[in-house]
């Protein structure tokens, strides 16, 4: 298999595949997915690295091109977030035409699902950041929806060779770590990796955990903050 990253020395996020970034609302899944990004064009934000093999070590010194849709942030939250963090992450590996990022807060969600698709078709993306899953269909508990929607990305995995993260909040309660609605259990069956995501206070420290996975078990889980000068997030 062809992965993105390594965690911890382990492969992870694999091409063709489909991966859930999960949590309760301003548990640092949005910080997480910005650590993704930005590997995308640094080879190393904390505690991800790109990965890279011996035998390809050329072809994957390159950048890798990344596509992020966000469906629920406001469009200056979406500019914030990409000006701020995701390219100051970056240092100085800016490099704008690796990277492709749409905000369709105000469409209607079949209208979110057609460009969904032709942005991935036309600008072949390695890595895909879905932000979030639920706004693609009007019934989050639709099981029949949920299945064609949850097949329809996994065939775009799989025919345009990219990783889609689907980003998708928990269950309200406390306790209750199981992804939300039904497209959430059709995303837990077939995604070949699940990271949860927490914030603990009060020390506010963002934790993320590899909870699932086909593959390649991460032993330790993430722990990083927010710097109170920088406002990025270091190793905690």
């Amino acid at each position: 298999m062809d992965f993105l990253f390594r965690i911890f020395g382990k492969p992870c996020f694999p091409r063709g595949e489909l991966v859930a970034v999960t949590g309760k609302a301003k548990s640092g899944k949005t910080l997480f997915t910005s650590m993704l990004m930005s590997c995308c064009v640094k080879d190393e934000v904390l505690q991800v690295h790109r990965y890279k093999d011996s035998e390809n070590e050329d072809m994957q010194s390159l950048p890798l091109r990344f596509l992020w849709y966000d469906t629920e942030q406001s469009e200056q939250s979406t500019q914030d977030i990409l000006k701020n963090r995701v390219l100051r992450m970056m240092g100085d590996n800016n490099v704008l035409e690796y990277y492709d990022v749409f905000n369709v807060r105000c469409l209607h969600y079949e209208e979110r699902l057609r460009l969904f698709q032709a942005a991935i078709y036309k600008y072949r993306p390695d890595l895909v950041l879905l932000d979030g899953v639920r706004d693609l269909l009007a019934d989050i508990n639709d099981g029949v929806k949920a299945q064609k929607i949850v097949e329809r990305l996994m065939r775009l995995a799989q025919e345009t060779c990219c990783c889609l993260v689907c980003v998708l909040h928990q269950n309200k309660g406390a306790e209750d770590r199981n992804l939300r609605g039904w497209i959430g259990t059709e995303i837990m069956n077939k995604a070949f990796e699940v990271y949860s995501c927490e914030k603990v206070k009060p020390e506010n420290i963002f934790v993320v955990e590899q909870t699932h996975t086909r593959k390649y078990d991460l032993d330790q889980m993430l722990f990083f903050s927010m710097d109170a000068d920088t406002e990025l997030p270091v190793i905690s």
